[in-house]
């Protein structure tokens, strides 16, 4: 195997490796040919443990190759569901070269790509890299990283204070592939996820978002009266949405024009909320006990 360290400027170092019978190989994907070169890749060879030191270091690593990355799956830097093909990363590069020219030409030179980024053809639509499911996860990890920074910054807990994240959920899945983003930008010093909120403490800050709720205990930093009047001006949020959306939908003329789909758009609204409201009033009486 063959490792080698990149310091790019403007961007965090990049770890490359690869497999030793890969080296001067060209590989033929869908999108474009990856050369797999020693300028890249390395001309010494590496031990499986220098491998998995440098790729334990990186804040980005492009592996190729069964070996390598069969030890960093082993090491547990990787995960197999998550392993990101070469060819997506030469279709994003392609689609940010308008925007980004000077970096996207350097990560672009970086993997091992041949030509320049602009030489390139435009990236056609292909639906089986269309992955809606995962897409949702994004927005379901984004809403509640979002959510917990918002509620942290009204208790003007600063960035820096690491505190525990319990995320008790029914699907659990994308709250699992999502863990390091919780870490890296919620500031969770632990993340546990769970099934039920059984033993967790009643004091710890409840937020609810679409398919979870999440705890945070932080009673140490967090002022009683403080929570209980985030939590009174949360439930009068969600109490004027449901009486818009009552009033939306008990409108005749709304009803007999408004498209079936918009109707049960708002209706799938208001049971949202409805069901929020109902965990907020929840954790109030917690407090309130």
């Amino acid at each position: 195997m063959h490792l080698k360290i990149h310091n790019i400027s403007g961007c965090d170092t990049i770890v490359a490796a690869c497999d030793a019978d890969l080296i001067g190989q060209t590989l033929t994907c869908p999108q474009c040919d990856i050369v797999v070169d020693e300028s890249f890749y390395g001309t010494e060879p590496a031990t499986e443990e220098e491998i998995i030191k440098a790729l334990k270091s990186a804040a980005n690593a492009n592996i190729i190759g069964e070996k390598v990355c069969a030890i960093a799956l082993k090491a547990g830097i990787i995960d197999k569901e998550t392993v990101f093909p070469k060819e997506y990363a030469m279709g994003l590069v392609k689609l940010l070269n308008p925007i980004a020219p000077h970096i996207t030409e350097e990560i672009w030179e970086a993997m091992g790509c041949e030509g320049r980024v602009y030489q390139n053809t435009w990236p056609e639509y292909d639906e089986a890299l269309n992955f809606k499911d995962d897409e949702q996860a994004v927005e379901i990890i984004k809403e509640a990283v979002k959510s917990i920074r918002n509620v942290r910054a009204e208790m003007n807990v600063p960035p820096s204070k690491k505190a525990k994240i319990i995320i008790v959920a029914e699907d659990l899945k994308p709250f699992r592939d999502g863990k390091a983003f919780f870490e890296k930008l919620a500031s969770a010093s632990e993340v546990v996820i769970a099934s039920t909120n059984d033993g967790i403490d009643a004091n710890a800050v409840n937020i609810v978002v679409d398919g979870a709720q999440i705890y945070l205990p932080m009673s140490e930093l967090v002022d009683k009266e403080k929570e209980l009047a985030r939590l009174e001006s949360e439930k009068k949020k969600l109490e004027g949405e449901i009486k818009r959306l009552e009033g939306k939908l008990s409108n005749a003329g709304f009803v007999a024009k408004a498209p079936a789909q918009v109707i049960e758009g708002e209706r799938k609204k208001r049971e949202g909320y409805e069901s929020k409201l109902r965990t907020i009033e929840e954790s109030i009486a917690k407090y309130k006990a």
